[in-house]
């Protein structure tokens, strides 16, 4: 069922993608002004995914198309342009891209030119965020940088990551906020603490950030809408009703003051939950 939803959108997205240099770039408008990077990052990253055991040719097309259109953004700098042409980056777009480009390595590790633009941005992105960390950087850098030491065992994807997780906790979000949906932060700092634990290093820092993900993830599932859930409480004494709110049952509220839903903010609570679930079953066999 979820291969088939994956399915569906990577051909909507493949449809939606435009020319760009030797690849294609994905655009909602059909146009190259609108195309955006870190989208096709994303769209690339699903279809690797549904890709790895099953060689589906479309699907292949899709990979090869949006692989290529990422490799012709990139910069002199390792970075990578956020929109085709414009020169302009993004702390996001490029979290999302190196992510990506990291998975697609891991799992397919002849391409030199992939290997080529990984070890420019690889270098690029460790000094840049190191030096200036960025809140929207954060998880995709996490989770790219977890990635690339498991794929090579360079220590110095470790301390990145490790250095990240600290600068998050400590100067860019030092407090639990309970009115904020905070389920993307927590894939980034489960993806760190996943790689932590297999080192054996920064234990700590380890402990810290588990209790720090129990503190949020117990504050977002509270955002979660409830099946046959009639109002949305603002406040005390305040409540926000509508008769469409139990159609949305499962999906997380933007924020305790934002009573919106978004595809994209209950995506990363899913994917924090399911981290969690992996992490608590993979110490479980360990402890054994």
């Amino acid at each position: 069922m979820a291969r088939a939803a994956v399915e569906r959108a990577v051909h909507a997205y493949h449809a939606r993608s435009v020319p760009w240099k030797d690849g294609r770039l994905f655009s909602l408008k059909n146009t190259t002004r609108g195309a955006k990077a870190g989208a096709t990052a994303l769209a690339l990253l699903s279809a690797l995914m549904i890709t790895r055991e099953d060689r589906v040719p479309q699907l292949e097309n899709a990979v090869q198309d949006w692989l290529k259109g990422l490799l012709a953004v990139q910069m002199q700098d390792g970075g990578f342009e956020a929109r085709p042409g414009t020169g302009k980056q993004s702390a996001y777009s490029n979290g999302e891209i190196w992510l990506a480009l990291a998975y697609y390595d891991l799992v397919n590790p002849g391409n030199r030119r992939v290997k080529t633009a990984l070890k420019r941005a690889d270098a690029a992105f460790v000094r840049m965020y190191g030096a200036k960390p960025d809140v929207g950087f954060f998880h995709w850098g996490v989770m790219a940088s977890a990635m690339r030491y498991r794929a090579t065992g360079d220590n110095r994807f470790l301390d990145f990551a490790a250095q990240q997780m600290r600068q998050f906790m400590d100067e860019l979000k030092p407090k639990v906020k309970p009115w904020v949906n905070s389920c993307y932060s927590v894939e980034g700092l489960l993806a760190g603490a996943g790689v932590i634990a297999d080192s054996g290093r920064y234990q700590k820092l380890y402990e810290t950030t588990m209790l720090r993900v129990r503190q949020e993830m117990e504050k977002n599932l509270r955002l979660q809408i409830r099946p046959d859930q009639k109002h949305i409480q603002m406040g005390p004494g305040r409540y926000l009703a509508a008769p469409e709110i139990p159609d949305y049952a499962g999906a997380f509220l933007n924020g305790l003051h934002r009573p919106q839903v978004r595809i994209d903010a209950t995506q990363h609570c899913l994917s924090a939950l399911v981290k969690m679930r992996r992490s608590l079953v993979e110490k479980n066999m360990t402890s054994r």
